[in-house]
């Protein structure tokens, strides 16, 4: 070795040493004796301010954390998976680390140094005071759930079940909640925090089906009634909806929405069950069938806010339609609209004919009459309101009327009116009433 290099060396040994001579022996020996590891995350920072000096070692602190519980998870995952529970805690990793992140408390700069220009800062957190931080609030979450789920089980008890459920999905969030912060906890700890072993969301939607599947509904009266078409049926409908508890008691189910609609799907009413568990409704026989002579109400129970796929509560009830000597004209200057009003007249057990008591016309205006744009050039758009008149031939006087509509984009203005006429929508309900006023 020639000279030179011997006094830089010299040179260089004697300056490494000076300049590191006023660094702290906690930053030299990454960790500090009054915060050992064993109880305290920790983290350095080092900067030529004081500010960021502190803010990088509490984020060196948080990617302490963050480390040990990606090392952790993965351990974790398949101890669940050994016993039998099997969904991926790998995808949580992101989520957890975010989680410390923003809920870190109880951070604190120990120890500022300043060397010249350079800071020096250590963020220290008590383990104990983090673990015991967070048991706390798992507990809480462990409470919280448990809570609901009794009072949920009271509510059923009671015929609630509308509230029972919205318990149960209140736990949804919360057990997501608990499981991420009772896996920091183990990821952290290599102790499992097991609160609710029994309990997940596996259970709470169980809890739901039991409750979807011991509800019924039941026909208290009205079941196979006869009437004329159009007019209501002798009797009230009366259905009751009863539940089968957890402890085997059938009570009434309080507060549930039905759904009532003819078996054609068309919606007649929405209606909630009493103290009782019943709906009453009038019900105006139509026929739901191909042969005008039979129809169906159905009874829906609707359970809001269920995730489960089985079926929710229904019920149905028959009645037999008579048919009437009532014959109606139809005298409408459209042949689409005369052919669909004389089908939905014989549908509902009436007669067309040439001549009658009653006459149905339709007056009709063009309300919205435009041009349009369209990939296919230039096109017009007819919208058709028609009023709908029933008229008393003997007394001259019209005794209903009803309003329907269509619409129809076509390349010329009476193609596109006389289409707007063959799409004309009208409401089966309604036109039963309306024919119903020859009736009265």
């Amino acid at each position: 070795m020639n000279k030179f290099l011997k006094i830089y060396l010299i040179f260089f040994l004697i300056f490494t040493s000076l300049l590191f001579a006023k660094v702290p022996n906690w930053v030299k020996n990454n960790e500090h004796p009054d915060y050992p590891k064993e109880e305290y995350f920790s983290g350095i920072g080092i900067s030529e301010t004081r500010g960021q000096a502190e803010d990088l070692a509490r984020a060196n602190l948080i990617k302490e954390i963050s480390v040990k519980i990606e090392s952790e998870l993965e351990n974790i995952e398949q101890e669940r998976i050994k016993n039998g529970k099997v969904k991926s805690l790998s995808q949580m990793k992101q989520k957890l680390t975010s989680m410390v992140s923003a809920e870190l408390v109880g951070v604190q700069i120990v120890e500022l140094k300043k060397d010249k220009k350079t800071y020096y800062a250590l963020a220290a957190l008590s383990k104990l005071q983090y673990f015991t931080a967070l048991e706390t609030e798992i507990d809480g979450l462990s409470e919280r759930i448990q809570g609901l789920i009794s009072d949920s089980e009271k509510l059923q008890e009671e015929g609630f079940l509308l509230n029972a459920i919205s318990n149960y999905n209140d736990c949804y969030d919360l057990l997501d909640n608990y499981v991420e912060k009772s896996t920091l906890y183990t990821a952290l700890t290599m102790r499992p925090f097991s609160a609710l072993d029994d309990i997940d969301s596996t259970r709470i939607d169980l809890n739901i089906q039991k409750i979807l599947t011991n509800t019924t509904l039941t026909v208290v009266q009205g079941e196979n009634q006869r009437s004329v078409s159009g007019t209501k049926l002798p009797l009230e409908i009366i259905v009751k909806a009863v539940y089968k508890t957890p402890t085997d008691k059938v009570v009434p189910v309080q507060n549930l929405p039905i759904m009532v609609r003819y078996e054609n799907n068309e919606k007649i009413d929405k209606l909630q069950t009493g103290s009782d568990g019943r709906i009453r409704i009038s019900i105006t026989a139509i026929p739901t069938d191909e042969t005008g002579k039979e129809g169906r109400v159905i009874f829906n129970g609707v359970f809001a806010g269920v995730k489960s796929k089985i079926p929710q509560p229904q019920v149905s009830v028959h009645y037999d339609v008579e048919g009437n000597k009532i014959t109606f004209q139809v005298n409408v200057n459209s042949d689409a609209l005369e052919k669909k009003i004389a089908a939905m007249i014989s549908e509902n057990g009436y007669t067309v004919g040439k001549t009658g008591d009653f006459l149905i016309t339709a007056s009709d205006v063009v309300s919205e009459e435009e041009e349009v744009e369209s990939p296919f050039g230039k096109m017009y758009m007819v919208k058709v309101d028609a009023t709908i008149n029933l008229i008393d031939k003997n007394s001259n006087t019209t005794i209903a009327s009803m309003q329907a509509s269509g619409r129809s984009t076509e390349k010329t203005t009476e193609k596109a009116k006389t289409n707007a006429y063959a799409k004309i929508k009208i409401v089966k309900k309604d036109f039963i009433a309306f024919l119903a006023k020859a009736i009265d």
